[in-house]
This record gives structure tokens, sequence and C-alpha cells, in this order.
């Protein structure tokens, strides 16, 4: 048994590799890579890595006096480190040094570079600092790199790619913000006006010798007019506290102004900018949809396109009808999988038997998009022309059939005057 272990071993280890088996391990990592499974755990060591990152500033911030973190910190910061840097290697065979700086994610493909890198240098210096080696590096150098180490934390919006939920929020935040500033440009405005006047007249009474010490703290300058104002209307202060100083040491009708300005950016301005928002968010929710119902159109067309014809006939679209993407198809556009064979129909327009990409797509967004008025007229203008198209082919019809009649008619007078 010794002697065939060592024959066994021996032949393992004479063997060359060949290229095919190149090209699996190649195929083998793009799976990996591809598979979801490899995300979401990458997802998770970032997650327990940012955690980490917490807790060592934390007790770094705890225990000011003691240099360094201790030895349990160092060890889970190398593990960590090994592996971003085989995640880092994965990339960097499968998709070549070339290709990685040209995927569509390839921002994100340099950041991660620049991050692990500056992870693995300073993994190297807590190493060599903790052997007791002297390295020129200044203090304010290992500080700057203990500031760049939560940078690292950043990485954690790698989760928008895994988490659809989470990818839609933040696109419906980033789609908001052109609203978000003029939303608040316009109450800057607005502010912006209270707060000079406000401040003129409290200047006014100060030329006077008069103002309480709250009156120029609250209205002393514009800065503080402004920063007051939008705390009254934002909850951080309350309104009572602006009011009661302008009654006292100017006039109640300030007070009068100051509620105004506070009941009509409440309830005027704010609703109003809520209802931007959500009738933003609705219009890029919309959006997204289109789109991701988009992708899984062509994703079920090019999955059903057997021959690579660029058409599919009817037995391949009643082929791909367990596939999930044409499930979720059917349940965007309200119609179920008994149904299959009367929307082929619909979208056959030209009756041949086969789909295009184009009437395959165009017909499924059609479907879910909600009836527009413009489309009744459209249904409308074709069903008058096709009915003044049968009109005119039933006269026809009737005037071929009058003619027959007539002809018939002479037919047989001529055999009776033969006769």
């Amino acid at each position: 048994a010794r002697v065939s272990f060592h024959r066994a071993l021996t032949r393992s280890a004479s063997q060359e590799t060949t290229p095919v088996d190149i090209i699996a391990s190649h195929e083998t990592v793009g799976v990996i890579l591809r598979s979801h499974t490899y995300d979401y755990c990458v997802c998770l060591i970032l997650m327990f890595n940012a955690v980490t990152i917490g807790m060592q500033a934390d007790y770094e911030a705890r225990h000011v006096s003691v240099e360094g973190a201790p030895g349990h910190f160092r060890a889970v910061e190398v593990v960590f480190c090994a592996l971003f840097v085989l995640e880092i290697l994965l990339r960097f065979y499968y998709h070549g040094i070339v290709g990685f700086f040209r995927l569509p994610t390839w921002r994100w493909n340099i950041f991660d570079l620049c991050m692990v890198t500056l992870q693995v240098v300073e993994v190297l210096m807590v190493a060599a600092v903790g052997s007791g080696e002297e390295l020129p590096i200044s203090a304010s150098t290992m500080n700057l790199l203990r500031v760049l180490r939560t940078f690292r934390i950043v990485r954690l919006l790698r989760i928008l790619h895994v988490v659809q939920e989470l990818n839609k929020i933040v696109y419906l935040i980033i789609g908001s913000l052109w609203p978000f500033v003029w939303s608040f440009f316009l109450l800057l405005l607005m502010t912006y006006t209270l707060g000079v006047i406000f401040t003129q007249l409290v200047a006014d009474v100060q030329r006077g010798g008069q103002g309480s010490p709250d009156l120029l703290r609250y209205f002393g300058s514009i800065t503080n007019s402004i920063l007051h104002l939008f705390a009254a209307t934002s909850g951080g202060i309350d309104w009572t506290d602006l009011a009661q100083p302008l009654i006292e040491d100017i006039s109640p009708a300030l007070a009068v102004v100051l509620c105004s300005y506070v009941a009509f950016s409440v309830l005027v301005v704010m609703n109003l900018v809520t209802g931007v928002f959500v009738d933003s968010a609705k219009r890029l929710t919309r959006a997204e949809d289109d789109n991701e119902l988009l992708q899984k159109v062509l994703g079920c067309f090019m999955l059903a396109d057997v021959d690579e014809d660029r058409m599919i006939t009817m037995v391949e679209f009643q082929e791909q009808l367990r596939s999930p993407n044409l499930r979720d198809i059917f349940d965007s556009i309200g119609i179920s999988k008994h149904e299959a064979d009367l929307l082929f129909a619909i979208l056959d327009r030209d009756k041949t038997g086969s789909l295009s990409p184009e009437e395959f797509v165009d017909g499924a967004l059609k479907l879910r998009a909600p009836c527009r008025a413009f489309d009744l007229e459209a249904l409308h203008y074709e069903s008058r022309g096709r009915h003044d198209e049968l009109l005119r082919r039933l006269g026809a019809l009737e005037g071929r059939l009058a003619a027959e009649a007539q002809r018939g008619a002479d037919d047989d007078g001529l055999s009776g005057d033969l006769v």
C-alpha cells in the first residue's frame, strides 16, 4: 500500500498542467465570482471588518495611554487582509490586469485595490513595529494610516450591488437630490429675507440703547437670525422662545410675522416638498421597474432563442414557460401562464408565427404600462379605418354580386330569345 501510494504521488507530481485544466480552473473562478453566494460572503466579511474597525477605534479612544492595539486586533486584521488580497487576486486572475480596469465597475475596482494596498502597508508596518525594528516613519504617518483605515468602511457600499432593495433606496435618494436642492434654496431664501428684516430691526433697537440679551443672542447678526429661524421651522428650538424677546423689546406685530413664517414653512412648504419628493420617487421607481423588466425581457428572449436566429417561435416561447424570468414578466403585465398562447398572438402583430426582439420587448413594455388617452385615440382611429375598409369591400362585393346577377338575367333572356 505504501509503494502504490508513492507511485500515485509520483505520477500525479509528474503530470503537467494542460491548457484544458487551465481553462477549467479559469471557468471555475468565473462561476465563483459570478455567484450570489460569493457576493454575500464578501459582503459579510466586509461587515465583520467594519465591526472590528469600530471596536478597535473604540478601544483606542478608551485607552489613550496604551500604545497600539492588543494582539487579537492585529491577528484579526491580518486575517481580513489575507482574505481581501485573495479576493483581489481572484478578480485579477479571471478578468486579467487590463480587463480589471475596463469593467463597468472599474471605479470600484480601483477603490478596492487602493484600500487593500493601504491595508497591506498598514499590516506590514504594524508587524515591523511590533517586532522591534526601527522604521524611518514618523508618528504622524502612522496616525494617517490609522485614519485611512476608517475609509475601508466605505467598502460596505458594495452591498448595494447585492441587495436590490437597498440599491433602489439609494437610487431614489440620489435621484431626489435636485428636488432637495431647490426646496432647500426656497426655504433658505425665505429664511434669509426674514432674517435680514429682523437683524435690521434689532440693530435699530441697539442704537437706542435697548435690547435684551436674548434678542441679541437670537437676532444679533445675520447668521444668528438665519440659524434660529431655520431651527424654529425644523424643531431645533421652540418658536415661542424667539417670539418672546421680539414682543417685549420691539413690537407684538413681529411675533405675528414670525408665527406666519413658521406656519407657512411647516404647513405649506414642507408638505409641498414632501409631495415633490414622493412624486419624484414614484417616477424614479417606475423608471427603475421598467429598466428591470427590460433586462428580464431581453434575458428571456435570449434564452428562448435557442437557434440564435433572432426570432422565437411559438414552440420556443412555450418551452420558456417554466423560466422564472418569464413568470416575472407575466406577473408584471398581469396575465397568467395559461394565457401564453393569446399573449404570443397579441405580440405577433405581423402574423408571421415568430417574434422579433423589437416585437417581444415593445409588446411586453406596452402591456405593462397603463393605457393612455393617445392609445385609445390610436385604437379608435385604427378601428375606424378598418370599419371604412370593411364597408368599402362590402360595397365592392355587393356591386360584383349585382353585376353577376344582372349578367345571369341577361344570359337567361338571351337563351329565351334563342328558343
